[in-house]
């Protein structure tokens, strides 16, 4: 619940400035512009919305604790990478951006409505794989479980 109210948090701050912006383009100067009846209330009703249809997709998508759109998984198993990079690049139609001796970086594409595209990066560490998931898009406040469909369809895709 604690990622639900940072979002929410997060979601108030940046409706509020877009509010705040669009009427100072409105008005032409802050002395017509109430505060709380024209920025603060919309802005907790659009982001309470917003919350809302995105903590519901999380929800169908298996999210069950951790709403951020940052999501990570370790998985136990040994790989190497070049096997983890075959499987990945034959089973999705993510593009690797990146390749070090023990990191991988995928990019996926946009998504209709749920994201702009998500960073999908693999690191091997000792034996163990550590695999993360985040928007592409810095200011991305909701993913509607997007990363972690992400993540769950690599652990997936490794474990058969």
């Amino acid at each position: 619940m604690k990622s639900l109210l940072i979002i929410f948090l997060k979601g108030i701050g940046a409706i509020s400035v877009l509010f705040l912006v669009y009427n100072f383009i409105l008005f032409g100067d802050f002395t017509e512009i109430n505060i709380v009846k024209s920025i603060i209330v919309p802005a907790c009703v659009i982001t309470c919305l917003l919350l809302l249809f995105h903590y519901v997709l999380a929800l169908r998508s298996g999210v069950k604790k951790n709403f951020s759109v940052h999501q990570q998984a370790m998985l136990q198993q040994e790989f190497e990478l070049s096997e983890v990079k075959k499987k990945l690049s034959k089973e999705t139609k993510w593009r690797i951006i990146n390749e070090t001796e023990n990191t991988l970086v995928f990019k996926s594409g946009m998504s209709t409505i749920k994201s702009f595209g998500e960073i999908v990066k693999v690191t091997k560490i000792q034996s163990r794989l550590h695999i993360e998931s985040k928007p592409s898009f810095f200011a991305t406040l909701v993913d509607y479980g997007r990363n972690f469909q992400n993540v769950k369809k690599v652990t997936t895709i490794l474990s058969n």
